[in-house]
């Protein structure tokens, strides 16, 4: 091979670093636990569509699309909570 020519060998990877252990944090929440904090704070679920589940705040009338994922990520948890005017669920 010719001098000059990077190979693949030859080239310097980055160093990948980790991040501290303070700022790990879980950044799903899980759908079941989810719906159970929706009922206690007075959701009912209003319809299943083809992805998504619509819940239904009974108090205000207001409804927000829950995807029907095993995981949810925390903005989307903020979001709905948010939508639907209740409380977020613990660890928040």
């Amino acid at each position: 091979m010719a001098p000059g020519i990077a190979t693949r060998r030859s080239v310097a990877r980055k160093s990948v670093t980790q991040k501290p252990a303070a700022r790990i944090r879980s950044s799903f929440v899980n759908r079941r636990e989810f719906e159970k904090h929706l009922r206690t704070n007075g959701c009912n679920l209003h319809h299943h569509g083809a992805k998504h589940d619509m819940w239904l705040n009974s108090a205000n009338g207001q409804k927000a699309a829950v995807p029907r994922h095993k995981s949810i990520k925390k903005p989307l948890v903020r979001g709905v909570c948010k939508k639907l005017d209740i409380s977020l669920p613990d660890g928040f």
